[in-house]
């Protein structure tokens, strides 16, 4: 059976969920060719375009990464490092085999030829 305090904090409660759910609605959104947009507030949202412009973007494609695992533990020691500047992209990733061995690749790619390894 129910207290009036605890029927109190229920209704409390539930008063409180229903008025943080809010108007939460998806919308249709053009920006980036997407059929699906999200927005706290559809009337604000739709029909205005911003500061986003139509048609393509087109970043410059430029890059630097690497990262290396060292693991006593499991004994899973690997690294791999790769840079990309427009068309032209070279890489080198290294791992220790199961037999003791360690793999290394070396890579570099351009427009001119797809792919070359050693």
């Amino acid at each position: 059976m129910l207290s009036f305090f605890s029927c109190q904090f229920h209704i409390a409660f539930f008063a409180v969920a229903a008025v943080s759910a809010g108007s939460v609605s998806y919308v249709k959104r053009s920006d980036f060719n997407s059929d699906l947009g999200y927005a706290s507030d559809s009337a604000a949202i739709e029909g205005s375009e911003g500061a986003w412009s139509k048609g393509d973007y087109y970043a410059y494609p430029k890059y630097k990464f690497e990262y290396g695992v060292h693991d006593p533990h499991t004994h899973d020691h690997k690294s791999q490092w790769e840079t990309r500047d427009g068309d032209v992209v070279k890489g080198e990733y290294t791992l220790d085999e199961a037999d003791g061995t360690i793999r290394k690749v070396s890579y570099h790619a351009d427009s001119k030829m797809d792919s070359m390894q050693k």
